[in-house]
C-alpha cells in the first residue's frame, strides 16, 4: 500500500473574516453555517476556522470561517 502525503484542497468555499468577542466566537461560527442553510445552499464539509489574532484587552478575536 502506498501512503502520499499532500495537501487537502477544497473547491467552491465559502469565507467570512470577522472580529467577535472571545466568549462568542462560537456562536459566529453557528450563524455563518446557518445562514448558509437559510440561502438554500447545503454544506458538504466540514467548518474550518482559522484564528489570527487575539486581542485580550478588547476582549475580541479576529477569526476567519470556511464552509465547503
Amino acid at each position: 500500500m502506498k501512503i502520499k502525503r499532500c495537501p487537502i484542497v477544497f473547491h467552491n468555499v465559502l469565507g467570512v473574516t470577522l472580529t467577535t468577542p472571545i466568549e462568542e466566537w462560537d456562536a459566529a461560527v453557528k450563524d455563518f453555517r446557518n445562514r448558509i442553510l437559510l440561502q438554500g445552499l447545503y454544506p458538504t464539509g466540514p467548518v474550518i476556522y482559522n484564528i489570527h489574532e487575539v486581542n485580550e484587552e478588547a476582549g475580541e478575536v479576529k477569526s476567519s470561517i470556511y464552509v465547503p
